[in-house]
């Protein structure tokens, strides 16, 4: 099959770890052939072997702030787990940061599917000549779980190929990881697959448009704490998505390895 790979996010220290990051790909869809789609912002350090990529696009993520502070009721992501962060708290009792605090947040709630959707303004020209797409970020590894690695790569030909043995995922057109808990609008988003049908919906419409569509959806779904995970749901629900949860969880975070990889907006529980 042919596989396109969308990498998104921050690359994080990526050159120090780069070859064991590709090794680790080519281990998961060993027998496929890969293309890599990528994206990161302009305040990283773009990765040395830029040949490996079919494309790398970078652009800042102030556009991201530019987008949120035109509504920043609605578009600021929101958890009340800020009550009791320390620079939230700080902001208040001087008075001063309110607005760099809030444009920190925007940029850290959404900069992942912002820059997951960077990478389909190159694939959307190519997507037909793709049998599935996946969703990878610079931060990730393949576990060194081999069961788990074997069941994903039984399970992947057979979820494209609608098998009669996933009868319940064949409407599916993003598969995730388990465990997942869709009956709360939210998903697991660090990596998943997605059929090319998905890609033509994502793709079709005024990104812009989308997010504000997306942003209208978590006010009428949404009267908890905001997530990072509940953002992802409606952002592909609100496009057509049928999320099922189906394969072992593949991916081995950096973060926990190396602090060079620890995600600011962590901090804020988004």
């Amino acid at each position: 099959m042919k596989i396109a790979i969308s990498v998104s996010g921050q690359t994080r220290g990526f050159n120090n770890i780069s070859d064991d990051w590709h090794r680790s790909l080519d281990l998961l869809f060993k027998d496929h052939e890969c293309t890599l789609f990528a994206h990161t912002w302009d305040d990283c350090e773009l990765p040395n072997n830029k040949s490996k990529f079919e494309s790398l696009s970078v652009s800042s993520n102030n556009d991201i702030w530019h987008w949120a502070s035109q509504d920043i009721f609605n578009r600021v992501p929101y958890n009340t787990s800020l009550e009791f962060n320390d620079e939230w708290i700080n902001c208040k009792q001087k008075d001063i940061g309110t607005i760099n605090f809030f444009k920190k947040i925007a940029i850290g709630g959404w900069a992942q599917i912002w820059s997951f959707n960077k990478t389909l303004d190159d694939i959307k020209f190519c997507y037909k000549d793709y049998d599935v797409f996946f969703r990878w970020r610079w931060d990730s590894f393949v576990t060194s779980n081999q069961r788990d690695v074997d069941i994903f790569r039984e399970i992947l030909p057979e979820w494209v190929k609608d098998k009669n043995i996933w009868d319940n995922y064949n409407s599916c057109n993003i598969l995730t990881y388990t465990p997942g808990n869709l009956t709360r609008r939210t998903m697991q988003d660090t990596h998943f697959l997605l059929k090319p049908d998905m890609i033509e919906n994502l793709t079709k419409y005024n990104f812009l448009d989308v997010l504000q569509a997306t942003t209208e959806n978590i006010r009428k779904y949404h009267s908890h704490n905001i997530t990072a995970h509940e953002l992802w749901y409606e952002y592909l629900s609100g496009q057509g998505a049928n999320i099922g949860c189906g394969y072992p969880g593949i991916r081995a975070s950096t973060e926990d390895a190396n602090p060079v990889f620890e995600k600011e907006n962590k901090k804020w529980g988004i």
